[in-house]
């Protein structure tokens, strides 16, 4: 080998594949301790008169509220990941990636509407 020449080595990307799967991981497991918190801390609430404004009749009403904002904030999460396929199939001239970016809009306006829907059908 010559003194002048280089040797490039080209990235497997295995490293950041995996940095990525722990940083979910990780992420998760932060989300699953800090739901298991709240719920803690809303069951000692209730379970208390007059607790935060909630009382023992109204837990239930008030975690089910809790978990429709959560649903609808999924719904939205996906309808923003359609509006960004879009944009970007948009930008590329791809209507492949156009069409899929307005079929997820359209999926993610149907799951909104009926859970919506469904949420008032219920009254929670």
């Amino acid at each position: 080998m010559r003194q002048n020449e280089v040797t490039v080595k080209k990235p497997s990307g295995k490293g950041m594949k995996t940095r990525i799967k722990n940083a979910a991981s990780a992420l998760i497991v932060s989300g699953i301790a800090l739901s298991n918190n709240a719920i803690t801390v809303f069951a000692a609430e209730a379970s208390q008169n007059g607790g935060a404004g909630i009382t023992d009749n109204a837990f239930a009403t008030k975690m089910l509220s809790f978990a429709w904002w959560a649903i609808i904030a999924v719904i939205g999460v996906f309808a923003g990941m359609g509006v960004i396929k879009l944009l970007q199939a948009q930008s590329e001239e791809d209507p492949r990636g156009r069409n899929n970016g307005i079929v997820t809009l359209v999926i993610s306006g149907i799951c909104l509407v009926a859970a919506i829907a469904f949420k008032t059908v219920t009254g929670a």
